[in-house]
């Protein structure tokens, strides 16, 4: 078994299940009566199937698989000359192995297997091309492609059968196997007692070794059907006779309808007779069995023996022996038997009646006599019977009903043979041109009917179909429930029928579709499935061929899908109606058919506010919603009537959608967007990753990348209606009112706690987007604010996200207050104080005049804590105090930058009610960029600011980068800039220019040089108002706007102040924030842990990770500085602290030229 992917090891499990699995073959491929099941199935297949084996179809798109892979061609001929109306050429040997294949494979490994690998059978066609390479042993890194090609097939298909018996095994345990393995029940009955006795022996999925028989049940039979059929086509007069013996066995019906038109014809195969009744069919099968296979066994000597050659054998009269040993190997070609003349005559011809021989009761019968065909001993085929049967019904049906000629103008030719590990293989392709056997075309001519433009010399027939189906249909209407089977077929084919053709007779079919509407309308709760599914369908069809238009199918449609109590009509009513409202919408926007279906909607859900039907409406309108085909504000009032409803499954439907609508859109929108947003990623890259590369950074980085992307397309984006549904809503406050008073504020409120949160949520969203004024909303949040409230992180968040700058900060200091208390204590647990920290901090980022200054002091002590969450809490309060209230702070807490601005008045204490003015964003990096470059620039030149003003400086470098010439004549006017900050003393003499006198450090930092006070906001507002921004000026501008958002997202950012869009909700994760850092203190805990999650991973460790493990090798001398004694380091720390000014300076010097040069090595970059 080693040529078919298992293991060495494996031969010894499989001595253990060796007995019961020749039992399965020996049952169900041998003997009665679990060969006669097996073959049941095989036929039902053949009857269903083989009047499609070619379909003349001219678009592959409308071919089958077997015919697209054999190179089809349509051709239609003429009635005056005689020849066919329509053919189709095609390749016969894929054409017929790969129809069979289709067949057989889903018998076997069922239906799912085939649908989840559509290429199953062209790698077991690889397999079987190359099986005779692997048979040989030969290594796979020989250059042979047909080696290595079977290899590869051979691995998928161990892979895809490992992958059912796993699915198998999940579903006789009681699992769920997963979408792709919905129907397990046909699965073949040989592989379903194969999978049982693997299981009773333990043997594990990957260890089963069902791929022999798909490979067996695959690659001999197609084949050889191919050479029978072949072989019996060159011969007219024998295909003739076959015709003659089959025909009382294989049975062509022909129903008709009328109308010029037939049904596709059926089969009806009596297997006993074609095995018992059909000699010279059999002989035609054991004759080519004999010219195109070559069988061969392998036998290996268990004791010594002489075999001596027999008379007929012997050359010149003479008998040779041969001596063989025990451990030898004997090949046994019989393919040299089957082609010694002294055998069989004219063993190269073929002879269709070769092994007929006359019975003692006069009839014919096949006597192979010593054709080996199959192998022989112990080693002979298992699956011989199984195979001579399918083979056998297979070219008998294709024979009967099918008729095949040469394509080429020399007739038939056999192609030469490729050896393969049976049946030859065709080296040569053999081209036949295929149509029906005396029949017509059946339904595939109602598309050609379809396209005929004068088709009125059917106008008879069509009458005579349609006042069939009238009466068919009011048998039906008097009668529903008791209407027979065959009526209810014959109706459902009827609509079928009519549906197609209805368009070529609009005056005589116009009544057709009110009959289906009226039918379905009042019938949907009675009629049969399969009928409701044709009416349904039909009613599509019409629609496409634009019959009815969609207002008139979904006005039909929608009041069934909110009425019906049958979950797969309603399954199928709501796919059809929102794949016509896409396809209405594909190209231009139908305003028509939206407003109508919006209209419908909106009365369904404001009719009856308590009935359950407006979830369709809410469902409906979400979907659309999420793949942007309804982005208007009347897709939003829709849904604000849900969430208004009193039913609570409508209306928290109606609330999830504001809630979780906007990002559906998005990741949909991330999902198929792949452009380029045009920012230099690379360079990106570069920037940031000049530190030491971990995977950690790699990852962390490749996120933020990813975070600017879907910003710059959200900002990019062209769609003029593409808004938030927030923003589309025509009264915000009216509807958070309306929300608060009948879902919150209500003691009659239906809605559970976690629906009622739901709604909180939807409100606190609303006032703090809209920074909408809900008094009652706050005083509402007292009674959850308990550390024992379930959910307490999420009414902290709502809270949050209730809170702006409008609302009176005597509203929100009492809760403040209630936090502070509840929360923040020392008897609280570290993760119940860092949440409260967090809460009082996202609260007071929006309305930072809600703290006092006591509270404020008592909450920043808390960064002292030794739990890391709360130290981390505390700072981000403390953070965000420095930026926005810094006078309430001590002064030892307020930082660098906070005394600087407050010392200088340059930092504007918030007041209550004050908007502030917007300006450009980003502005301030752009004029902090400008100065950096002007820093290098007089460093490098190592000289004072005395050439050109700073002014002339951006002027020079925004408008030098455009090559824009400046005219000399128009240089001599101006303005000149003067800095009112430097203070200028007059000359007395009138030759030397005034002199700056240079501010002292004081000066300086009161002024707010080199920070971030008065001076900066001086210089943003100037380069706003007194500058006119070049492109490079803009783009520039956008390139350090991504690098600070990279910056902010890696942490690479000095100030953290947490910036929240709008739109982004706050949720409970972000109250809870860093609190699992408080899980597991102790070192013990933390150091479990991360053993826990190493168990196992030795196995993955690269192959260099594991040389460099057994590698000996000292540490490097940084490795020794970090492990060395405290003690030794003293006496180099005391000699820096004895350092002259000289010897420091000359330190100095030489760290900043060696940073010049780029380190100790010179890396320059």
């Amino acid at each position: 078994m080693g040529f078919f992917g298992m293991p060495r090891s494996f031969n010894k499990t499989l001595c253990h299940v060796i007995g019961d699995l020749s039992q399965i073959v020996n049952r169900y491929l041998l003997r009665d009566p679990g060969l006669s099941k097996m073959l049941a199935v095989t036929i039902d297949a053949f009857e269903e199937s083989i009047p499609n084996l070619v379909s003349f179809a001219s678009s592959p798109a409308g071919q089958s698989p077997w015919e697209r892979v054999s190179n089809a061609n349509v051709w239609r001929g003429s009635k005056e000359t005689g020849e066919p109306d329509v053919a189709m050429e095609t390749s016969l040997f894929p054409l017929l192995r790969n129809f069979l294949g289709h067949l057989a494979t889903p018998s076997i490994m069922g239906q799912d297997f085939m649908n989840n690998y559509p290429e199953v059978l062209q790698d077991v066609w690889n397999l079987d091309y190359g099986l005779m390479y692997l048979i040989a042993g030969l290594p796979l890194w020989l250059p042979i492609p047909t080696l290595r090609r079977a290899a590869r097939a051979r691995e998928r298909l161990n892979r895809q059968i490992t992958e059912l018996h796993r699915a198998m095994d999940i579903a006789e345990d009681g699992g769920d196997p997963g979408k792709e393995w919905r129907d397990l029940r046909d699965v073949g009955l040989v592989i379903k007692e194969r999978h049982r006795v693997w299981r009773s022996h333990k043997i594990p999925p990957h260890l089963r070794a069902d791929l022999p028989l798909l490979w067996a049940m695959n690659a001999n039979a197609p084949s050889l059907t191919f050479w029978v059929i072949l072989r019996i086509l060159t011969n007219p007069s024998l295909v003739e006779r076959i015709r003659a013996e089959i025909a009382p066995h294989v049975q062509v019906s022909q129903p008709h309808i009328g109308f010029g038109m037939t049904e596709p014809p059926r089969l009806k195969i009596s297997m006993a007779g074609l095995r018992t009744g059909c000699p010279l069919l059999k002989s035609c099968y054991f004759e080519t069995l004999r010219v195109d296979s070559a069988a061969w066994s392998v036998k290996r000597v268990v004791k010594d023996f002489v075999l001596t050659e027999d008379e007929k054998d012997a050359r010149g009269g003479t008998k040779r022996s041969f001596a063989l040993k025990t451990g030898e190997y004997i090949n046994i070609p019989f393919g040299l038997h089957q082609s010694d003349p002294r055998y069989f005559h004219s063993p190269e011809s073929f002879i269709g009646d070769r092994f007929l021989v006359q019975g003692a009761d006069g009839k014919d019968e096949v006597d192979i006599g010593s054709l080996k065909p199959y192998g022989a001993g112990f080693a002979i085929c298992k699956g011989r019977v199984f195979a001579e049967a399918e083979v056998l019904a297979f070219v008998a049906s294709i024979i009967a009903l099918w008729d095949f000629e040469p394509a080429s103008a020399k007739g038939w030719e056999i192609p030469d043979h490729v050896k393969a590990s049976g049946v030859a293989l065709p080296k040569t392709d053999v081209r036949s041109t295929t149509t029906k056997n005396s029949l017509a075309m059946g339904k595939r001519k109602i598309g050609a009917l379809e396209k005929v433009e004068a088709d009125l010399s059917y106008r008879e027939e069509f009458l005579l179909q349609y006042r069939h189906y009238e009466s068919q249909r009011d048998i039906f209407m008097s009668s529903p429930s008791s209407a027979t089977t065959v009526g209810l077929v014959s109706l459902r084919d009827l609509i079928d029928f009519l549906a197609h053709v209805a368009e070529c007779y609009p005056a005589l079919s116009s009544k057709f579709p009110e009959d289906l509407m009226r039918l379905l309308a009042l019938h949907h709760s009675e009629l049969e499935p399969e009928l409701r599914e044709k009416l349904v369908g039909s009613l599509v069809l019409l629609r496409k061929k634009e019959v009815i238009d969609s207002v008139v199918l979904l006005q039909t449609l929608f009041p069934i899908l909110t009425t019906t109590q049958s979950k797969s009509l309603r399954t199928l009513l709501f796919q059809k109606i929102l794949s016509d409202l896409r396809s209405s919408n594909a190209k231009t926007t139908n305003h028509r058919l939206n407003r109508t279906i919006q209209t419908v909607l909106f009365n369904l859900l404001t009719s009856d506010r308590s009935s359950s039907k407006g979830i369709w409406a809410v469902k409906l309108t979400r979907e659309l919603w999420k793949r942007q085909i309804w982005t208007d504000s009347k897709a939003v009032e829709i849904m604000k009537e849900a969430s208004l409803a009193d039913n609570a499954k409508v209306a928290i439907g109606g609330v999830r959608f504001f809630l979780g609508g906007d990002k559906e859109r998005q990741e949909l929108d991330d999902e198929s967007s792949d452009e380029d947003d045009g920012i230099d990623l690379g360079k990106l890259k570069h920037q940031t990753g000049v530190t030491k590369k971990t995977k950690k950074k790699a990852k962390t980085l490749n996120k933020a990348i990813a975070a600017v992307k879907r910003k710059e397309r959200k900002k990019n984006q062209p769609h003029p209606l593409n808004f938030s549904a927030f923003h589309l809503l025509y009264d915000p406050q009216g509807l958070a009112e309306s929300l608060f008073s009948k879902h919150l504020n209500r003691a009659s409120s239906k809605l559970n706690l976690e629906q009622k949160l739901l709604v909180l949520q939807l409100v606190s969203r609303l006032v703090g987007l809209h920074k909408l004024t809900i008094i009652s909303l706050y005083s509402y949040f007292l009674r959850y604010l308990t550390p024992r409230q379930p959910s307490v992180t999420s009414f902290l968040a709502s809270l949050a996200q209730a809170s702006h700058s409008l609302v009176p900060p005597d509203v929100l200091e009492p809760l403040i207050q209630k936090i502070a208390n509840e929360f923040v204590s020392e008897a609280a647990a570290a993760e119940v104080a860092s949440a409260g920290l967090n809460a009082i901090r996202e609260i007071c980022a929006r309305q930072p005049l809600a703290m006092n200054g006591t509270l404020l002091q008592d909450l920043v002590m808390y960064r002292k804590s030794k739990d890391k969450g709360t130290v981390m809490a505390a700072r981000g309060l403390l953070g965000l105090y420095r930026e926005v209230g810094a006078d309430m702070l001590r002064k030892r807490d307020r930082g660098k930058e906070a005394t600087i601005g407050l010392k200088s008045g340059g930092r504007k204490e918030p007041r209550f009610g004050e908007v502030e003015g917007g300006e450009i964003e980003g502005l301030e990096l752009l004029e902090e960029w400008k100065a950096e470059q002007r820093r290098k620039r007089r460093e490098e030149k190592d000289e004072l600011k005395d050439g050109l003003d700073e002014q002339e400086e951006e002027d020079e470098e925004d408008w030098g980068a455009w090559d824009v010439e400046e005219d000399d004549s128009d240089s001599s006017g101006g303005w000149i800039n003067v800095d009112s900050e430097d203070e200028i003393e007059i000359s007395d003499d009138d030759d030397k220019p005034p002199v700056k006198r240079a501010r002292t450090r004081e000066e300086s930092l009161v002024n707010g040089v080199g920070g971030t006070g008065g001076k900066r906001d001086i210089m943003t507002s100037s380069l706003a108002t007194t500058r006119i921004l070049t492109p490079a000026d803009l783009a520039k501008l956008q390139e350090l706007k991504v690098q600070a958002s990279v910056d902010k997202l890696m942490g690479n950012s000095k100030r953290q102040l947490k910036e929240r869009d709008t739109d982004s909700p706050l949720t409970a994760a972000d109250i809870e924030s860093v609190a699992f850092l408080s899980a597991g203190k102790d070192k013990e805990a933390r150091l479990a842990k991360a053993a826990a999650g190493r168990d196992g991973r030795e196995d993955f460790k690269s192959k260099k990770a594991k040389k460099q493990e057994a590698k000996t090798s000292s540490t490097t001398n940084k490795q020794k500085a970090r492990k060395k004694n405290f003690l030794m380091t003293l006496g180099k720390a005391k000699g820096k602290q004895k350092r002259s000014l000289v010897e420091t300076r000359k330190a100095l010097r030489g760290h900043l030229e060696r940073q010049k040069r780029g380190g100790k090595r010179g890396n320059q970059g």
